[in-house]
């Protein structure tokens, strides 16, 4: 019962500090948000590691939205309440757009166990905890939100590109 417990805990872990993250980044709180953002990249790092330490076995796959909550809504959402990009139409909204399309593409190449990893693909925890520190660091200036655009395209290639 104890062991059960404990792997669903730990499963679940990315959801539930995905959810407490986009509560905080609608309420206001930044930092806070990217806090856990930050510890749910680390949580995904070692998670194998600590499934194995716990000697778990790990339970079905219910925690597939997780990292796509943690991972692509909330940093998403924290880039689109700190830095208007509204004025800019379409173009405002396209790197926003390309980053939850290529995190919902790595998510599901990572799902396919057919597919073979590329050494050089920018794995999304990374892009998600780089590009929240970013846009946190950049938060009081609205002249440099170009280089969050340019990031957010940049990452979003790299998650996505063609191995060769």
């Amino acid at each position: 019962m104890k062991n059960s417990f404990i792997s669903i805990i730990l499963d679940n872990f990315l959801l539930i500090l995905g959810l407490i993250s986009l509560l905080l980044v609608v309420d206001g709180q930044f930092y806070y948000a990217g806090i856990l953002i930050l510890l749910a990249g680390v949580y995904a790092y070692f998670q194998v590691k600590v499934v194995n330490f716990f000697d778990l076995v790990p339970t079905p796959n219910f925690n597939d939205p997780s990292p796509l909550l943690v991972f692509v809504i909330s940093p998403l959402i924290l880039i689109y309440l700190l830095f208007s990009f509204r004025a800019w139409g379409f173009l405002g909204i396209l790197p926003i757009f390309l980053f939850s399309m290529a995190g919902v593409h790595q998510l599901k190449k990572d799902h396919n166990s057919n597919q073979t990893k590329s050494l050089f693909l920018l794995p999304l925890p990374i892009a998600a905890v780089a590009i929240t520190f970013l846009t946190l660091v950049l938060q009081g200036s609205s002249d440099l939100r170009f280089i969050i655009y340019a990031v957010v395209i940049i990452f979003s290639y790299l998650m996505i590109r063609p191995s060769k």
